[in-house]
């Protein structure tokens, strides 16, 4: 579902895909791809790069507990990471946020969790400090 100009997620079209385990949604308009993506108990890796979406919420990921692959490069509206953001999916290995001009620090408590993490990308954003 790239580039297809999606602005939100229809919440019955994932109830029949129990076993989806890749979704791509690069390259279209979703303000709130964590509220639009529900029911993928399965999926393992998640592509959101280049939508408007300004903000991962606390705990936005409560519907995809099994996420180990999260790409959301070039998001250029991307500018806060709340804490927390990523608790509810300890399987993460690899985040991937690289070229979000917008995103300038978070809280350590945005990857905390994460004990599997081996590859985090922030490559192109505006980091300068990072909060205690």
């Amino acid at each position: 579902l790239n580039d297809v100009k999606l602005k939100t997620i229809p919440p019955a079209l994932f109830v029949r895909l129990n076993h989806l385990k890749v979704l791509r949604l690069q390259g279209n308009i979703l303000n709130a791809p964590c509220q639009d993506i529900k029911n993928l108990p399965v999926l393992e890796e998640l592509y959101i790069g280049g939508n408007p979406f300004k903000k991962l919420s606390t705990n936005c990921f409560d519907n995809v507990a099994q996420l180990r692959v999260f790409e959301a490069s070039s998001c250029l509206q991307l500018e806060l990471l709340e804490p927390f953001a990523f608790a509810s999916t300890p399987n993460i290995e690899d985040v991937v946020m690289d070229h979000g001009p917008l995103l300038t620090d978070f809280s350590p408590d945005v990857f905390g969790n994460l004990s599997r993490l081996t590859q985090l990308g922030l490559a192109g954003c505006s980091l300068s400090i990072l909060s205690p």
